[in-house]
């Protein structure tokens, strides 16, 4: 098992998961028909609950039977409904983040795409210290590195935490003037306060 992996779709491969993985949801869209789109949640059981037809049990193992499948039964209401499907996981972002929470992220997203969905980092992160929580391990991620393209982004599966923390006060100064500046602030308050007692 790999601890560390900076291959994005080869990072499944090593932690013994297909590649694209088990989505929790899937967008469906009509390329003709604009008012037949959604989002639709997955049952643990592979059921889904399709707009204008209900409940229905899929496998999701192959996605252009399943595309075929989708087809057919849209088929008693559009000529062509002509479905294209998205498939989706359920992702979370936290942490120094403008937006945290829970997103669907497109597979083959990756850990790059679901920093851009939570609004990308505020000024304080720490993309070097980030980590990605898959089931019970956690993993470290140098996001810094994966948004300059030095390494290859890590492939999202459903489930991913991510999470991104905040630099820690002496990372914040990253320039030695700041930390001066702040240093001689600390010292004129001190002897202002106390010596002149």
């Amino acid at each position: 098992m790999a601890k560390w992996a900076w291959g994005g779709v080869l990072l499944g491969v090593l932690w013994g998961q297909s590649p694209m993985g088990s989505p929790q949801a899937i967008y469906i869209r009509s390329l003709v028909h604009p008012e037949l789109k959604d989002t639709l949640l997955i049952g643990e059981d592979g059921t889904v609950n399709l707009p204008l037809i209900g409940e229905v049990h899929l496998d999701l193992r192959d996605w252009n039977t399943l595309k075929d499948t989708l087809n057919q039964l849209y088929r008693a209401y559009y000529t062509d409904p002509a479905l294209d499907i998205i498939p989706l996981n359920l992702v979370f972002v936290f942490g120094s983040v403008r937006s945290p929470g829970r997103y669907f992220i497109p597979q083959p997203g990756s850990v790059v795409d679901a920093l851009a969905v939570a609004g990308g980092p505020l000024p304080d992160a720490n993309l070097k210290g980030s980590s990605l929580k898959r089931g019970k391990r956690i993993y470290r991620v140098n996001l810094d590195a994966m948004v300059k393209g030095k390494e290859l982004p890590i492939a999202l599966q459903s489930g991913d935490i991510l999470y991104v923390p905040q630099k820690t006060f002496m990372l914040r100064f990253t320039n030695l003037q700041s930390f001066v500046v702040l240093l001689s602030l600390a010292w004129n308050i001190y002897l202002t306060l106390w010596v002149r007692r």
